[in-house]
C-alpha cells in the first residue's frame, strides 16, 4: 500500500468512524524502528483543526506475537497518570479499513528519541532523565488504577506463579522459532528452573519492554512519554527493573543502566517510588531471565527475517547483533571463572566493509524521511559487520566442531551406557565424537554444528543431574567451549 492510498483510508476511516464532517489526511511519514508494529505520523485535518497523529498498523509479521487491543488498552490506564504516555484516540480490530488491524494516537510533539546505540544519549541532562526513569517505571509497578483497568483482559498469575508463566511463555517462543540449537540459553532455562526466585510482592501491570529507546524526551531533561506497550501483562514488577537494567541497554557502559543513572541509585530510586524492594537473590533471578526473554525475542526475530515473513532491518540486526550480546552475557554470569581464548580480530573483506561505509555515511543522509535512513543505516552497519564475518565464518566453525567433538569424546570415555540408562545416548556421544569435518562449505560446517550443539545440550543437562568422577573438570570443558563459540561469533558494531 502506497503512503498516498494509506493516507485516503485512514482519511475514510477518520471521517466514517466520528470525525465531524470532511477529514484529509497528509504528511504521512513512516517511523524507522518499529519491529512489531508498522509506525506512521501523519497529520489529519478535522473540523477545521489540524491534529499531529500516530498510526500503530499491525505488520504482516512481527518481532514479537502481540496483541494491539493491549497496547492500545495500556495507553488508555495509564493517560492522565503520573505515568505519561500518548492520549490513545481509535482502536480498529479488523482489516477491513487498512488491510490489518491498527490503533492511532496523539503525536508527541517537540520529542526526541535516545539511540540505544548512542554512548551518551541524555548527556547533560542523565541525572534528571534518570530520575524520572527510574521513578515512573516504580509508577507503573504501584500502579493499582492501571491494574484494574487491565484485570479484565489480561490474565493475573499467583504471586508464587509469575515467575514459572513467563519463563514458560519464552522457552515456547524459543521452541518454535530457533534456527540453530541454543546450549547456553538451553543452560540459563534450565537453571532458572532449578532456582526458582521468592514470589512476587505484589502483581503489577508489567510494561515488557521498558528500557532506553522506548520513551521520548524533550531534549532539555523531561520524559514526555512512554512508548511501545505492545508486550504489557500482568506479573512481577521485578520483570520490568531487570529489563530496564539489562546491559544492552546500557549505552556501552553497564554501570550506568539505560545511560542514566548508577545502577544502585538507579535501584533506590525505584524502591522508593513503587513501595517496593529489590531482593537482591530475586533480582539476580529476574536478571537473567531478561537475558534468556532477549535471547527468546532476537531468535525469534531472525527467524521472522530467515522466512521471509518480515524483512526489515532490523530484525537481522537483532536476531545477529542482539542475540550475540545476550549469548555472551548469559556464559559470563552461568559460567564466571572460565577464561575465555583470546585471538586476533579477522582482518574484514573490503568490499562489504565499502559498501557499509558508503551507506551509512553517504546514502542514509540523502533519503527522504527517518525510516528509509534508518534502514539504510542499519543495512550499512550489517554489511559491515557482515564484511568480519565473511572472513572468520569458515574458520569459526570448524574451531567450534573439533572443540565440541574434544569434549565430547571425554564424555563418551566418562559416561558408560548404563551411566545414563539408555545406549543411544552413549552411541551418539562416541559417534560424534570420532566425526570430523570432510567439507568446509560453510552450509555443511553448520549442519555438523547443530547437531553437535544438540548433544552438548543433552550433555550439559545430563551433568546437571548425575554425579561423575571427573563432573567438574568435564562441566569447565563445556563452559569454556561454549563461552569460546560466543566470543568468536561475537560482532562488535563499527560505529
Amino acid at each position: 500500500m502506497s503512503d498516498t492510498d494509506l493516507a485516503l483510508r485512514l482519511a475514510r476511516y477518520l471521517a466514517e468512524t466520528g470525525a465531524d464532517g470532511a477529514v484529509e489526511v497528509f504528511d504521512i511519514k513512516r517511523i524507522h524502528g518499529g519491529a512489531s508494529r508498522e509506525t506512521y505520523r501523519f497529520k489529519a485535518r478535522m473540523g477545521g483543526e489540524v491534529h499531529s497523529l500516530i498510526l500503530r498498523r499491525d505488520p504482516v509479521s512481527s518481532l514479537i506475537e502481540t496483541e494491539r487491543a493491549v497496547e492500545f488498552n495500556a495507553y488508555r490506564a495509564f493517560h492522565g497518570t503520573k505515568v505519561p504516555v500518548p492520549r490513545p484516540i481509535a482502536l480498529e480490530l479488523t482489516g477491513e479499513w487498512l488491510d490489518r488491524p491498527f490503533f492511532i494516537m496523539e503525536e508527541i510533539q517537540n520529542a526526541q528519541v535516545g539511540s540505544v546505540l548512542a554512548p551518551d544519549p541524555y548527556a547533560p541532562h542523565a541525572q534528571a532523565i534518570g530520575e524520572q526513569f527510574w521513578s515512573i517505571l516504580g509508577e507503573i509497578a504501584k500502579s493499582d488504577h492501571a491494574l484494574a483497568a487491565l484485570r479484565d483482559g489480561l490474565e493475573a498469575p499467583a504471586p508464587e506463579a509469575a515467575h514459572l508463566r513467563a519463563l514458560d511463555h519464552w522457552e515456547k517462543v524459543i521452541d518454535e522459532d530457533e534456527i540453530a540449537p541454543q546450549p547456553i540459553v538451553r543452560a540459563a532455562i534450565r537453571y532458572l528452573r532449578r532456582n526458582p526466585p521468592s514470589p512476587a510482592q505484589r502483581i503489577s501491570v508489567v510494561h515488557g519492554d521498558y528500557r532506553t529507546g522506548n520513551f521520548l524526551h524533550d531534549g532539555a531533561g523531561r520524559i514526555t512519554a512512554i512508548l511501545d506497550w505492545e508486550m504489557a501483562h500482568l506479573g512481577d514488577p521485578l520483570e520490568d527493573l531487570a529489563w530496564a537494567l539489562d546491559p544492552l541497554w546500557a549505552h556501552h557502559n553497564p554501570e550506568r543502566p539505560a545511560g542514566t543513572l548508577p545502577r544502585a541509585e538507579a535501584i533506590k530510586i525505584w524502591e522508593r517510588a513503587s513501595g517496593l524492594v529489590a531482593q537482591p537473590a530475586a533480582l539476580t533471578w529476574w536478571s537473567l531471565f531478561a537475558m534468556v526473554k532477549g535471547a527468546a525475542i532476537w531468535i525469534s526475530s531472525l527467524r521472522e527475517f530467515h522466512d521471509g515473513t518480515n524483512t526489515d532491518p532490523v530484525m537481522v540486526f537483532s536476531g545477529l547483533y542482539c542475540l550475540s550480546f545476550h549469548n555472551r552475557l548469559i556464559a559470563a554470569t552461568l559460567a564466571p571463572d572460565v577464561p575465555v581464548v583470546s585471538e586476533p580480530p579477522a582482518e574484514p573483506e573490503r568490499t562489504l566493509c565499502v559498501l557499509g561505509q558508503l551507506l551509512m555515511g553517504q546514502i542514509a543522509p540523502q533519503l527522504e524521511g527517518s525510516y528509509a535512513q534508518g534502514s539504510a543505516s542499519t543495512i550499512g552497519i550489517m554489511l559491515l559487520a557482515a564484511g568480519v564475518e565473511a572472513e572468520r565464518a569458515v574458520d569459526v566453525r570448524v574451531k567450534e566442531n573439533a572443540e565440541m567433538r574434544a569434549v565430547l569424546t571425554k564424555a563418551a570415555e566418562t559416561i558408560s551406557p548404563g551411566d545414563h540408562g539408555f545406549l543411544s545416548f552413549h552411541e551418539a556421544l562416541t559417534l560424534a565424537a570420532r566425526g570430523q569435518d570432510s567439507s568446509y562449505r560453510l552450509s555443511e560446517l553448520d549442519a555438523a554444528n547443530a547437531g553437535l550443539r544438540r548433544l552438548i545440550i543433552d550433555l550439559q543437562a545430563y551433568l546437571e543431574t548425575h554425579a561423575l568422577p571427573d563432573k567438574k573438570e568435564l562441566e569447565g570443558t563445556l563452559w569454556r567451549v561454549l563461552k569460546n563459540s560466543a566470543e568468536r561469533r561475537s560482532i562488535t558494531l563499527p560505529i
